[in-house]
């Protein structure tokens, strides 16, 4: 994936970002675990220009983006946030509203927050009986990668066979669960591309504020649908045409 070559130095103090709890989660399952790699270990907040923002993750492997309409992020500045273990439990609460960071703090305030104080423009580091959560939580100091530029094109054509790891496809299948309704199942709609070798694309009717790019592993060598062990189905045999079926003997009636 592209980088930028100048690295970000930021000032924390700046920082004023609120996005929706559950969206927070949602991109979380796709940040990168590895300690060398820790401008990916985060999600980054990034302005768009339609309003709110996007909250985009990736490990290299794997990328989800996800438009918070709602979302508030100050001086539109970009950046890339780290959520500590006390604040992304409080994220799956049920009663998780809004995830804020102010300055090298971040806050998690129930939904009667947003519709009562909220509401009334209290800034969210004024702590209040409907704070869950509040911990230290400086934003990882780098400039993210260029993400849109490893975006596939899209494809009508579809490949035979593409093989993909199925952690991947749990993580997509739980973040398509936290942004949509949880009583609903989690509809996924694959775009599949013009070979093996180009990334998957990943939305849901259930949101479309959600979007996720997965990457192809190397499949099986003999690349046949139906295992040995199960033969393929033979082709149908189309009906006969009308023509080439006898018509029934007429009955002679009475006059």
């Amino acid at each position: 994936m592209p980088t930028n070559d100048k690295i970000k130095s930021p000032n924390p103090e700046t920082r004023r970002i609120t996005v929706q709890a559950k969206y927070f989660l949602a991109a979380w399952q796709f940040i990168s675990t590895n300690e060398t790699r820790y401008f990916l270990r985060g999600v980054h907040v990034e302005p768009h220009p339609d309003g709110g923002a996007l909250l985009v993750a990736t490990n290299g492997h794997i990328l989800c983006a996800i438009h918070d309409e709602t979302a508030k992020i100050g001086d539109g500045e970009s950046w890339i946030c780290f959520a500590p273990q006390s604040i992304r439990t409080a994220l799956n609460k049920r009663d998780a509203g809004h995830l804020h960071f102010v300055g090298n703090s971040a806050y998690v305030t129930t939904q009667d927050w947003t519709k009562r104080q909220g509401a009334a423009g209290q800034s969210p580091d004024i702590l209040t009986e409907h704070h869950i959560a509040v911990s230290w939580a400086p934003p990882i100091d780098a400039t993210y990668p260029q993400w849109r530029a490893s975006l596939p094109a899209t494809h009508s054509t579809p490949t035979r066979e593409i093989a993909i790891n199925g952690d991947n496809v749990a993580r997509i299948t739980k973040a398509a669960k936290l942004v949509s309704d949880p009583k609903q199942p989690p509809i996924l709609n694959w775009f599949t591309p013009a070979t093996p070798c180009h990334p998957v694309i990943i939305r849901t009717d259930r949101n479309d504020s959600f979007f996720a790019v997965i990457m192809p592993m190397r499949g099986r060598d003999d690349n046949t649908a139906y295992p040995a062990w199960l033969p393929e189905p033979e082709t149908a045999k189309p009906a006969p045409a009308n023509d080439s079926t006898p018509a029934p003997a007429e009955t002679e009636t009475a006059a």
